[in-house]
């Protein structure tokens, strides 16, 4: 489940925290089929190298996702405001009312004008 993008941000959650995607053993098998395998003596690397490399994916991604969500919040509020009406309160409506009651966001009351 780590592997799969998420609308909002446009990536995935492995892909977030590590800078990467997770490769499965099919994308193993995959590159092996296909000869695209390489040797681990290959892959290896300076770990300053690994680290400066990393940062900067990281960095890269942070970045796409923000602005991924910044256009999907954009898209959202489009499409709300296409069908949102204003709402008018007219002197003997009826309505209930949400009356902060606390400092804590979550604690109200709701109250009836009737």
């Amino acid at each position: 489940m780590n592997q799969v993008a998420c609308s909002t941000l446009g990536f995935s959650p492995h892909q977030l925290v590590f800078g990467k995607n997770l490769r499965s053993e099919i994308d193993e098998l995959r590159d092996r089929f296909l000869g695209l395998a390489t040797n681990d003596c290959q892959r290896q690397r300076q770990v300053t190298e690994f680290v400066l490399d990393l940062q900067k994916r990281l960095k890269t991604t942070n970045e796409l996702a923000k602005q991924n969500a910044a256009k999907q919040q954009r898209n959202t509020r489009n499409w709300y405001d296409k069908k949102a009406k204003p709402k008018v309160f007219k002197p003997g409506d009826y309505c209930l009312v949400l009356v902060p009651d606390d400092n804590r966001k979550l604690f109200c009351t709701l109250v009836s004008t009737r």
